[in-house]
């Protein structure tokens, strides 16, 4: 079924769907993976996996901790950036941002094999909320754009 104007088909596409939360977790990984190279190489730390998958390094006690924290803040607003520009609808918004930071649980579980700590709960929780209250009002403000009419010549004389 065709887009018409900005209105979109409302119809099941379980492989768009699929390979929308493929690329908003490679997106995601990519953007926070970048923004703790730039931030670690600022602090001369080397990077691991253990700054993205690692529970115990999300700290207040020291700089690198309090890096990983804002890190993952900073990607929120990329992955709400993402959602705006490739899923462009406010009623998926939540879906994304929830099955991103699930199956980064999962990677994290996994990781580990052990269940997170308080702060790895409270920092995704905050991650969740911004990535998904920020990408819903972009979107919302994209849905409130005004639809152009285009009135043939002949009848805009007519007016």
């Amino acid at each position: 079924m065709a887009k018409t104007g900005s209105f979109q088909v409302s119809k099941f596409d379980p492989i768009l769907l699929i390979s929308q939360i493929v690329a908003q977790q490679s997106f995601l990984y990519f953007t926070l993976t970048s923004l703790l190279v730039l931030g670690l190489n600022f602090l001369e730390i080397n990077l691991s996996l253990s700054a993205i998958f690692d529970f115990r390094q999300i700290n207040v006690t020291d700089t690198e901790g309090i890096l990983i924290i804002s890190c993952f803040i900073t990607n929120s607003l990329f992955g709400a950036l993402f959602l705006w520009y490739f899923v462009k609808r406010r009623k998926m918004c939540l879906d994304f941002s929830c099955t991103f930071h699930f199956v980064h649980f999962i990677v994290c579980y996994f990781y580990e094999f052990e269940l997170p700590s308080l702060s790895f709960w409270l920092l995704n929780s905050t991650c969740l909320v911004i990535m998904c209250v920020t990408s819903e009002y972009l979107c919302m403000r994209e849905e409130m754009k005004e639809i152009p009419l285009y009135i043939p010549l002949s009848q805009k004389a007519d007016l």
